[in-house]
């Protein structure tokens, strides 16, 4: 057997880097293309969460990625984001969802 743990995974993040909030703020190039993801699970818990850490970063995401949004029809969609156009991608298990959300120059 194959442990990706031990063999994959350690080989790809070899090259990972970490930065906080000040050192992200001063490395990004605020006129390249930007794109953020959120693992959300659930957005219902975590979007002020969210929200609140893209008002601390410089850039301004022109694509913001969520998965694992876990949005209903039921509970409905009450979330304010500055952006222009929601792009919802259906999933074979729909309960876990995918959202792309655009902002357009």
């Amino acid at each position: 057997n194959i442990d990706p743990d031990s063999n994959l995974l350690n080989a790809i993040n070899d090259n990972c880097t970490y930065y906080t909030n000040d050192q992200f703020n001063d490395s990004i190039d605020l006129d390249n293309f930007s794109l953020i993801h959120f693992n959300c699970r659930s957005l219902y818990a975590t979007f002020d969460t969210m929200n609140d850490y893209l008002k601390t970063l410089k850039s301004h995401f022109q694509v913001i990625a969520l998965s694992e949004t876990w949005l209903n029809e039921e509970k409905g969609i009450g979330f304010v984001i500055d952006m222009i156009c929601i792009i919802k991608i259906e999933l074979i298990r729909k309960v876990e969802g995918l959202h792309c959300m655009l902002k357009l120059p």
